[in-house]
């Protein structure tokens, strides 16, 4: 039986996913959702020449929001929403606001569980929080690492860095 905090918890990740789809399907003809965009919306591909990243389609409060969320989602028992919270960190990792305790949990997934390929995301997740805690961490881990395939994410991981 799944608890309610669980379930609710799931279903706020799910509705902020179906809003972030439904900001992202909107058709170009809509025009910029803020003003401050026009540039990046008169170049056709969402690119703001003045920022170093496309325009996001949520605001600064929403991300925040989806943070919270996702870092919610990561304490939580259900195996599947761990999953989708890393995919989320995955995916939105420099746009996301995540805290140390995001971070904890992070590593405790990939220091603990018994997945490999959960293990690999939870590496990879640590690499786009690019908090220095979490890349430290999976720095003094490898050589204790016994797993090959997780492993070489790590080399990949702190590669990029």
């Amino acid at each position: 039986m799944i608890a309610r905090s669980t379930l609710r918890t799931g279903l706020a990740v799910l509705l902020l996913l179906i809003t972030l789809a439904a900001r992202t399907a909107l058709p170009a003809a809509a025009g910029p959702v803020n003003p401050d965009q026009e540039t990046a919306s008169q170049t056709g591909n969402g690119f703001d020449p003045d920022q170093a990243s496309p325009s996001s389609p949520l605001n600064d409060a929403q991300w925040k929001r989806f943070g919270i969320q996702v870092a919610r989602t990561l304490s939580s028992s259900n195996e599947n929403l761990k999953e989708s919270a890393l995919r989320m960190i995955i995916q939105y990792g420099p746009d996301l606001s995540l805290g140390r305790a995001a971070t904890i949990d992070v590593v405790r997934i990939y220091h603990s569980h018994p997945n490999d390929n959960l293990r690999r995301m939870a590496v990879v997740a640590l690499g786009r929080m690019d908090d220095d805690w979490g890349y430290d961490f999976l720095h003094r881990s490898v050589p204790y690492e016994k797993s090959p395939a997780v492993r070489h994410t790590l080399y990949a991981v702190l590669a990029k860095r």
